[in-house]
């Protein structure tokens, strides 16, 4: 048995209030704390660093000669689309030119030169083409207006 806190009277183990009284004989809970924002521990964030950009990995700047091979590809790519009947022969010139000096411009910062290298060779076998499609023009153009038939 167990006393009333209260008054001290006897009452039975297990009892929710004191027959006496009235007590309450329950344990009670203690409230939760209140939350106090001082007793929590501080995490410490390093200061805000602006203006200062993320550090990735940047893409190093094109060489100097970068343009012209490009435009070099591209102008033997249309020489050797229009060789077969000779219109590509002016483009193939400045195609082969373009890839020249771009191929000696990125030899100098010794950056690749295959792109340039593409476009000359593209060029150059456009010329041969084109060259050969128009002296094979002009053999049968004479040969078509000849005087002599069989």
């Amino acid at each position: 048995m167990n006393k009333c806190p209260q008054c001290g009277a006897s009452v039975e183990m297990g009892a929710a209030k004191c027959k006496y009284c009235g007590e309450n004989l329950a344990p009670q809970q203690a409230p939760p704390p209140a939350f106090n924002q001082q007793q929590m521990p501080q995490q410490q964030m390093p200061p805000p660093m602006y203006g200062q950009q993320p550090m990735y990995q940047q893409k190093p700047p094109n060489p100097p000669g970068h343009g012209l091979s490009i435009a070099s590809m591209i102008l033997g790519i249309l020489a050797a689309a229009n060789a077969w009947y000779g219109g590509g022969f002016v483009v193939g010139i400045i195609g082969l030119i373009l890839g020249v000096i771009g191929k000696k411009k990125n030899a100098e910062v010794g950056a690749p030169t295959g792109m340039a290298m593409a476009g000359i060779v593209l060029s150059i076998i456009s010329l041969s083409w084109g060259l050969i499609c128009i002296i094979s023009c002009i053999a049968c153009t004479g040969a078509a207006t000849s005087s002599v038939w069989w």
